[in-house]
């Protein structure tokens, strides 16, 4: 997102956590833990969070709410868990 300010606080929060879910994502396929029908679906709904942040973003010349970052976070806590859950099932 080369014109957004991805270094502001909360753009970065939300970043470092996707990134670190995506890791985990990855991770699940490389040892077994997730399929590729699994991985998939966790992956879809990452793209969705970064295209409703990307919205956000549009609205706010570039930065998000924290009203908006609480949002976010909910969701990504929610992949969270269903990652966690899909690998050790």
């Amino acid at each position: 997102m080369g014109i957004w300010a991805d270094n502001h606080p909360r753009l970065a929060q939300v970043r470092d956590r996707r990134w670190n879910q995506n890791d985990r994502i990855s991770n699940g396929l490389s040892d077994g833990s997730l399929n590729g029908c699994e991985a998939a679906d966790l992956q879809a709904r990452q793209q969705q969070i970064a295209q409703q942040r990307e919205c956000f973003q549009q609205s706010h010349g570039g930065h998000i709410t924290k009203a908006e970052q609480r949002q976010l976070n909910q969701q990504l806590n929610a992949l969270s868990q269903n990652i966690w859950a899909d690998r050790h099932n």
